[in-house]
Parts: structure tokens; C-alpha cells; sequence
């Protein structure tokens, strides 16, 4: 279901006109919803400093009144079901009033992982893997603020950053570092870092990996749900190369915060724990897993089967 903004909400009238029935969606949320908390300063300066599309604000404005006047007149409905996942979804619809019958889900990665479950190993030596982020392909142009290309084409300072913290972490734990595509990633990434590099097997290489490292990913969600320990990483040319780039740094540590979780400057100097002290926060893992992937996440069922189970009753 298309979400409800000034772009939609005609499409909800004639939803409301000719009575069809609909069901929406609100999962696989993390803290980027909720964000870091910003200052005074920090949102003047967005919000008078930067180039910002006030036409499209001023349309978004009047978009919000027209749907409120929708609502008090009954001109649009809310769907008969919607799906969702954790309990800050559950929170959020809540706190709208919506009248919609509420389901709620696992997250879809819980739905992969159960369908691995009994897959046999693809690496048979203990190894770590890398989530790659896609961070300087031109191919994922940069969702955090203002269309900027945060780290695009920088391949040379970045990568050489990556294979310098990976050495150290292969000597410090005597393991290989592997590393899971991006999907939009075009790179020749075995090129540019010399080490194994798998597509589209994020969860199976998750599963049986002795940590994670990642910048800020969705895979990083089987981590969670498997209970691995992450590294969460950022290089000095990302804290300073922009203000997405510095965005994206901030938000890296407040995941690294959430989980209680290590976070390195990988260009700086730091200090990595013994294999024995790689441990995980079980309090915080749950409480993330409850907040944002599934309030049921320990128990295995197909959030697709609950789905259509409900679609055939509609």
C-alpha cells in the first residue's frame, strides 16, 4: 500500500469512493527513523544554510492540512489490515489511532534465516565477513541528505582504509575476512580488496561467521537476530568528506551505542578485544529485536504464510 502524502492522497479518496478493501505495510524500521538527536544549531543551520526545496516543503504543508480535512470528513479510510514489525511500529500506529486491524509480523530477514536454517556451511574455516555498503560505487547515490554521492568514486583512500584494518584483524585473530556484496555495488570489489567476495548470501555468510563488520547495514539485522558481534567501522575521509558522510558516522555510533557494540575509526588508532572477549549485549540485542524487527522474533513461523492467511479472509 502506497504510503499516505501529498502525492497520494487522491489515490486514497477513490479508495474510499468505490470501497476497496486494502492492507499496508509498516516494517523492517531502525533508528534512522527516530534518528540522532540534533541541536539548536545543528537545525538552524539545515533548515536556513543549505539549498532547500521550499516549494516542495510549502506543497508538503498544504498536503498535511488537505489530509486532515480528508480525515475529519471521512473522505479517505484507513486500511483494513496493516502489517507490521516491532514494537516502535506497533507504537507509531497506535499513537495515529488508525482503525485497521493490526498484525503484527518478523521482520523478512527472520523469514530468510528460517529458510537456512539447515543449509551446510559455504566457508568450512572460521572466518569474518564484511557487509559492504556500496560506499564509493556511483551506482548507490546517497540516501541520507540532499542527493549528495557521499564517498562515490573515492576508491583509492577508502579501500586502502578497508585492507590495512582487515590485515590487522586477520593477523589479531588468525581468520579470513570475506566479504558480502552490495547489491548495487558494480565494483570489482576482489580487485580493489583481494579477498573472497560472495553476492546475494549475506544471511548464509552471517550465519556461520565469528563476527560481523559492517558501517550501518540492513544485513546487519541477521547479525541481531543470530546474535553475533558486529565492529562497527567509519574511515576519517567519511567523519570529514561531508555532511551526509558526517551523518552517516553519527549515525554508525549510535547503532555501535544501541547494541553496545565496539566502534572504530579504522584510520585512527585502536585497539581490538581477544577472540574470548567478543561477546554481545543479550539485553540490548533483545531489546532492538523487540523495538524494530519482530515483538515474536524468537519463534519460527513465515511472516509470507500469516500474510496470505489474512489476504484470503479479507
Amino acid at each position: 500500500m502506497l504510503n499516505l502524502d501529498y502525492q497520494t492522497v487522491e489515490i486514497y479518496r477513490i479508495i474510499k469512493k468505490y470501497n476497496i478493501k486494502t492492507v499496508s505495510f509498516l516494517w523492517d524500521l531502525d533508528l534512522e527513523v527516530q534518528g540522532y538527536k540534533k541541536n539548536l544549531i545543528e537545525k538552524l543551520v539545515e533548515k536556513f544554510f543549505y539549498k532547500l526545496n521550499y516549494n516542495h516543503f510549502l506543497i508538503q504543508i498544504l498536503a498535511f492540512i488537505k489530509i486532515l480535512l480528508y480525515k475529519k470528513f471521512k473522505l479517505i479510510k484507513d486500511s483494513e489490515i496493516i502489517f507490521f514489525t516491532g514494537l516502535l511500529a506497533r507504537n507509531i500506529l497506535i499513537k495515529k489511532k488508525v482503525k485497521s486491524k493490526l498484525i503484527s509480523l518478523n521482520t523478512n530477514d527472520c523469514d530468510k534465516l528460517l529458510k537456512i536454517k539447515n543449509q551446510k556451511r559455504i566457508i568450512k574455516k572460521k572466518y569474518c565477513v564484511f557487509l559492504d555498503s556500496a560506499m564509493t560505487s556511483y551506482d548507490h547515490i546517497d540516501k541520507y541528505i540532499f542527493n549528495e554521492k557521499d564517498m562515490a568514486g573515492q576508491h583509492k583512500t577508502y579501500f586502502q582504509s578497508l585492507n590495512n584494518f582487515f590485515k590487522i584483524i586477520e593477523d589479531k585473530y588468525k581468520i579470513k575476512v570475506v566479504v558480502s556484496r552490495h547489491p548495487k555495488n558494480k565494483l570489482n570489489l576482489k580487485k580493489f580488496l583481494k579477498r573472497r567476495v560472495y553476492d546475494y548470501k549475506s544471511a548464509e555468510l552471517v550465519k556461520d561467521s565469528e563476527f560481523v563488520i559492517c558501517h550501518q547495514s540492513l544485513s546487519m539485522n541477521y547479525a541481531i537476530l543470530l546474535c553475533k558481534p558486529i565492529f562497527f567501522i567509519y574511515t576519517e575521509q567519511m567523519l570529514n568528506r561531508s555532511t551526509a558522510t558526517n551523518k552517516l558516522v553519527k549515525l554508525i555510533k549510535l547503532y555501535g551505542s544501541k547494541l553496545n557494540q565496539p566502534v572504530f575509526n579504522i584510520d585512527k588508532k585502536f585497539e581490538l578485544l581477544n577472540m574470548r572477549s567478543l561477546i554481545i549485549d543479550r539485553y540490548k540485542y533483545t531489546k532492538y529485536k523487540k523495538e524494530y524487527l519482530s515483538l515474536n522474533s524468537e519463534k519460527n513461523f513465515y511472516s509470507k504464510e500469516v500474510i496470505l492467511n489474512n489476504l484470503k479472509k479479507l
